[in-house]
């Protein structure tokens, strides 16, 4: 079985809303939408302040504001979601809990005969707040109805005429009737405005054109419609002493901006007349109020900014981000709309006005920001305002404007700027500078059309690199999972360390004053000053240390204060240092031994031992002396006959001076726990808390309680190995293991933004902490570390303090169980392809150059197309090269190519295509090129070859190039620098996808299916032919496989499914036959072998992470193995999770799981997905609290028969460990 989880989830905006979701209208709030979440934030002096967050099953397309009928009632939200189950789900704010909850679901799909919406997919809601009109079918709207009064929504169906709706808007309301402007494509491929009645008594929209809006044909200035298509933005009567619009739509979209008025009594009489004749004329009817130039690309998304009755003012931005003011309050001064241009943000997919002058800008191709409207221009020499392109601009200052929101202009003008121009022409102001000031950003990764999986540093840890984002925001993006570690400063002259103690002056002093530092020969004494980048060396004799034997630990110790009652422990400043020799207890302050212990302080039979290993708390001193422990009195000793490894005394419990169990690792590879009996001995617990056959030898042992129910204890072993174990208290949990490198591991306890952790260090480190009642493993990026420990100096409280071979480093560890994420901007060259090439360590990435060119030059476009091939330093990401192809090429596929043959060299293999020569919406002319990378010598051609048609795919196959080139499967073989075209496996249609495990190859076309291919290949090695194995002939429309295994293929198609395919034996046939089909609810663009963890990485039997994939929505996830006999346990969790969780949503896991078919629909056939389980709804289990309602239903089931058979802590285990895969 096959379990799929989420590593980074969507990070694409695709709505936003602002609103006040609180009776108090003085509170702003801002409710965000990904294609899975809703997010609530509140407008705060800092900034944005996230409230809550819920998820959605399904996939969001839409969220619109619903506003209160009247006050002081709360807005509303409602989010639409996509086919094949498209709800309408209306949401509420409860203040009390601060949560989002469904007040109500108006589900939308429909069976049979229907047509999903081609151009929209939307919800426009009525300005009074009664009614919302929902495209999601052709020929068809949904109205819902709110009756404020009764708390209640109604909804019908109504028949819309126009079938190919571009967008609708919302005009004027009286009495339950609405009109309602609509734009929409005609059989001719020509736009069309019409407004029509909706009568919500009779429940119909009127079948005739009603009288509000004349009707016409807008020039766009087109010839082919733009994308996104031009859309309605309504306005409302507004006006100005004794001036008045009348309402009206803008219509944005193409070469201009069009104002179309409402009309007046005396032409809604003439219309009604002429519509009776069949008279009305729309060529010659509908002529726009007013117009103005839009100097950009297509209008991409838009928001009212302040629109009263005595203004309407919009913030309108494009594909690019260039973002400007529409001010139609000069209408009454100028007699035309002004275009304030106010500077570039990321490409916008949504708008939201906020308050004072800050809106928030959502974005699929780049990071989402929050943006600060400046009432002065910034001028300066870095950040320039965008390119007009020549359209014709005025002066600022002629038109008495500031980009802000207050009422300016309102008088009537003596001068007009524009003399001799039309009155229904408009004005753009010519920008000074920028008035937008970025305020904070939200990390986005999508659309993510490549990525691949490297380890560029040694670490043993890969990082994902992605092609990420479009417009201007091309980017590649490096994500890793775990903390980042902050470089504080360098100590130079002291490293090599084994083991490092920070010491106290005083018991209770807050930072730490001296570092005890040893070899494993010798010790070093330093003082810490106020800066910590020079230490001063200390004489450890002048302390009465003992500086020519190693340390064993050395530690803060209090004094003790006995009382009949009590015993106290007050502030000293007393240390312990513990060598093989001897325990020294030393006054820092007075610089004087007060005592020393030797091993024959026992008796007689242990003169001349010495002391094994040792561990200090405040209070009391555990060490091993010839395989006996004891304390500094010997006042508790017990004897094993195995000898004992390493111990530790540490408080479970940060803060307190002592503890009342140690931990004690044995040589015979287990570790066991002990707790202090009475009378004042080690008693063992019953049954014992034991963990035995250990996979090496402890090394290091520490128990840590994160809160009063969650105690862990940490062992680390000698073969690279971090062991992490729950402790109950008659039992020990599962255990978890994680590879930290080949190097024995240490265990230190850390503080990391005030919360408690454990910093584990070997070849390498990582962070293990408790989140929401789960472990969590964050490796930290650093390596060849000798030995740490945590440190607080004077203004770096919460440090951890590592010694390398050379020097010392002081640091900070943030983003605990974070993913960090490194953009490199690219701008307009957007990468579409890339490859790392580990021999010259390289990173090539294949780039497509957009035009930012106005939306009037759409037809040129096509003919500007600019591809570019970089490599990048993969540890610095300079740009090293560039390989330009030639005018109208564009690079399809990336591939690393090794040739076969020692000391062969690694080539960048390029497949091409040309957009000049297509026929039938066919490439029929490409390349395929090699490129030789040297860090030095730059990019060299080595060779190319011509091909007929678009190289779709790559593959680097036993030393043989595989390529996809339109429906034909081609293998290529390198020898004398020709790339030798040596066989051609011929398909019926275009194959746009290929997979390799091996010499198994699978290959995916656009229309039908799955193959299976062996490539066979000659003595020689020149030689290659293809053979094929088994065939699917299902119509799946594949988009992206991934080789599981040589027998097993997954992949995903058009309609947001993954399915899973496998060879198997079917009597003398071979057949793919396909055993997995789950909803994954997104466009997955790329399969990766592989996992996020190291190769080294310690592995379960029954389950492995096999797969990672990327989708357009900047989802990452990972597919993982699990065994038979696991996967039946889950799969009864997860269908008790579904019942459980399934109360209060709208859909149920199973319907929104079940795969999608052609054209947006579901078959009755299929009830849930089959051959995978959904991770991230099984890891739902971890946030449940034990004994609560929904755990107990989920454990106990509806019947003895849903009963779980496995227990809670095993449950837990195996969820933990899964959340570590991904």
């Amino acid at each position: 079985m096959k379990v799929v989880a989420t590593f980074h989830p969507p990070s694409s905006v695709v709505g936003s809303a602002a609103c006040h979701l609180s009776t108090d209208k003085d509170v702003h709030h801002l409710v965000v939408a990904t294609s899975s979440r809703l997010e609530v934030y509140v407008a705060a002096d800092e900034g944005l302040r996230l409230l809550c967050s819920t998820e959605i099953w399904g996939r969001i397309v839409s969220l619109k504001k619903w506003p209160a009928p009247k006050d002081p009632v709360a807005d509303s939200i409602v989010a639409l979601t996509d086919h094949p189950d498209p709800r309408l789900i209306c949401f509420t704010f409860n203040s009390a809990n601060a949560s989002l909850e469904r007040a109500h679901v108006v589900s939308l799909a429909e069976r049979g005969g229907v047509r999903p919406a081609e151009f929209l997919h939307d919800v426009f809601i009525s300005p009074d707040g009664k009614n919302a009109v929902v495209s999601v079918y052709t020929g068809k709207l949904r109205v819902v109805m709110f009756d404020a009064e009764k708390n209640k929504f109604r909804d019908f169906d109504v028949t819309c005429q126009e079938y190919n709706l571009l967008s609708l808007a919302f005009l004027e309301s009286r009495k339950n009737k609405y009109q309602v402007a609509l734009l929409s494509l005609d059989h001719e491929e020509r736009i069309r405005l019409y407004s029509r009645e909706l009568d919500t008594d009779n429940v119909e929209l009127s079948p005739n054109l009603s009288h509000y809006l004349r009707p016409c044909i807008p020039n766009i200035g087109l010839k082919t419609l733009t994308d996104p298509a031009p859309s309605l933005i309504p306005v409302q009567n507004f006006g100005v002493d004794e001036e008045e619009f009348l309402g009206g739509v803008l219509v944005i979209g193409g070469a201009k901006i069009r104002l179309y008025e409402g009309t007046d009594e005396e032409y809604r009489k003439k219309f009604k007349v002429l519509q009776k004749k069949n008279r009305v004329n729309e060529d010659k009817q509908g002529k726009p109020r007013a117009s103005i130039p839009w100097p950009w690309a297509e209008v991409t998304a838009w928001c009212p900014a302040l629109v009263d009755r005595e203004h309407a003012r919009f913030l309108i931005s494009d594909g690019f981000g260039r973002t400007a003011l529409l001010v139609l309050d000069t209408l009454f001064t100028y007699g035309g709309m002004t275009l304030l241009p106010l500077g570039e943000t990321s490409p916008g997919a949504t708008i939201s006005y906020i308050t004072n002058n800050v809106f928030f800008l959502g974005s699929h191709f780049g990071d989402s920001q929050l943006v600060r409207i400046n009432r002065e221009a910034l001028v300066s020499s870095v950040i320039k305002p965008p390119s007009l392109y020549g359209a014709p601009t005025v002066d600022i200052s002629t038109l008495g404007l500031q980009a802000s929101f207050s009422a300016k202009g309102k008088g009537k003008a003596t001068d007009d700027p524009r003399a001799g121009d039309s009155k229904s022409k408009g004005t753009i102001v010519a920008p000074k500078g920028v008035y937008l000031d970025i305020v904070d950003t939200r990390t986005n990764i999508a659309p993510i059309m490549d990525a691949t999986l490297a380890d560029t540093d040694g670490s043993g840890l890969p990082q994902i690199f992605t092609a990420s984002g479009g417009k201007n925001t091309g980017s590649v993006r490096v994500i890793r999972n775990g903390a980042d570690f902050t470089d504080l400063v360098h100590i130079e002259g002291a490293g090599n360390f084994t083991h490092i103690f920070p010491l106290r002056a005083w018991s209770d002093d807050p930072h730490d004053a001296y570092l005890l530092a040893t070899d494993g020969l010798t010790t070093q004494l330093f003082r810490l000053g106020t800066s910590t980048s020079r230490i001063e060396r200390l004489d450890p004799l002048l302390y009465s240390l003992k500086p020519t034997s190693p340390t064993l630990v050395a530690a803060n110790i209090r004094q003790p204060v006995r009382t009949p009652e009590r015993i106290t422990y007050d502030n000293a400043p007393w240390i312990i240092q513990v060598t093989p020799e001897r325990i020294s207890l030393v006054d820092l302050d007075n610089r004087m031994q007060l005592a020393t212990w030797v091993p024959s302080d026992i008796g007689e039979p242990y003169k001349g031992c010495e002391i094994a290993c040792a561990d200090v708390n405040e209070s009391m001193i555990l060490l091993a002396v010839s395989e006996k422990p004891s304390s500094l009195r010997a006042t508790m000793a017990r004897s094993w006959l195995v000898s004992i490894a390493t111990l530790s005394c540490i408080p479970e419990t940060p803060g307190k001076p002592f503890t009342l169990r140690v931990a004690v690792g044995f040589w015979d590879n287990s570790i066991e726990l002990f707790h202090f009996g009475i009378p004042g001995q080690f008693t063992p617990y019953s049954p014992p808390l034991r963990l035995a056959s250990l996979s090496s030898l402890p090394r290091s042992v520490l128990l840590h309680a994160f809160s009063p129910s969650e105690t862990y204890l940490f062992a680390g072993l000698a073969d690279g190995t971090a062991l992490v174990c729950g402790v109950n208290k008659n039992a020990m949990g599962d255990k978890r293991a994680f590879a930290m490198g080949p190097s024995p591991v240490g265990l230190n306890k850390c503080v990391i933004t005030g919360q408690t952790a454990v910093f584990a260090c070997g070849s390498r480190a990582a962070v293990l902490s408790v989140q929401a009642g789960s472990l969590q493993h964050s490796p930290v990026l650093v390596k060849d570390i000798t030995a740490s420990a945590a440190l607080a100096v004077p203004g770096w409280e919460e440090c951890v303090l590592l010694s390398t071979q050379t020097h010392l480093v002081v640091g900070k560890v943030k983003g605990v169980n974070k993913m960090q994420i490194r953009s490199i901007a690219f701008g307009l060259d957007n990468p579409v392809r890339l490859t790392h090439e580990p021999v010259s360590r390289t990173l090539g990435v294949g780039c497509l150059k957009v035009d930012p060119t106005p939306v009037s030059y759409l037809e040129e476009r096509d003919q500007t197309i600019l591809s570019t091939f970089k490599v990048l330093d993969d540890t610095t990401y300079e740009v090293l090269s560039t390989y330009d192809c030639k005018p109208l090429e564009e690079i399809t596929a990336v591939v690393t190519f090794m040739p076969p043959g020692d000391g062969a060299k690694t080539y960048y293999a390029l497949g091409t295509m040309f957009n000049k020569e297509i026929v039938h919406d066919e490439p029929t002319s490409g390349r395929i090129i090699l490129l030789l990378p040297g860090r030095d010598d730059g990019l060299a051609l080595e060779s190319e070859t011509s091909v007929n048609g678009c190289v779709y795919a790559l593959l680097c196959v036993e030393g043989h190039l595989v390529a996809a080139m339109n429906s034909a499967v081609m293998v290529f073989n390198f020898d004398n620098s020709t790339l030798e075209h040596v066989y051609t496996w011929n398909h019926d249609y275009i194959v746009t996808s290929l997979a390799s495990h091996g010499r198994r190859i699978f290959d995916g076309d656009a229309v039908h299916s799955v193959s299976a291919l062996d490539l066979e290949i000659g003595e020689d090695m020149r030689h290659a032919s293809l053979k094929t194995v088994a065939r699917n002939y299902g119509p799946l429309w594949p988009n992206a496989l991934g080789a599981w295994s040589e027998d097993t293929v997954v992949g995903s198609n058009t309609d947001l499914n993954l399915f899973s395919f496998s060879v198997q034996k079917n009597g003398s046939q071979t057949v793919l036959e396909r055993d997995g089909f789950f909803h994954a609810d997104d466009v997955i663009n790329k399969f990766i072998t592989g996992s996020l963890h190291s190769s080294d990485d310690v592995h379960t039997p029954d389950l492995s992470a096999k797969q990672l994939f990327f989708t357009s929505s900047g989802r990452i996830g990972a597919i993982l193995d699990m065994s038979t006999e696991l996967s039946l346990h889950m799969s009864r969790l997860q269908r008790n999770l579904a019942a459980a969780l399934s109360s209060g949503r709208d859909t149920s896991h199973a319907k929104w799981r079940s795969p999608s078919g052609a054209r947006g629909t579901r078959s009755d056939a299929d009830d849930g997905a089959v051959g995978f389980l959904d991770g991230d709804l099984l890891e739902h289990f971890l946030e449940l609290a034990p004994g609560s309602t929904t755990f107990k239903k989920v454990m106990e089931g509806s019947s003895a028969a849903e009963k779980l058979e496995i227990t809670y802590e095993h449950i837990r285990g195996i969820l933990e460990t899964m959340q570590g895969m991904h």
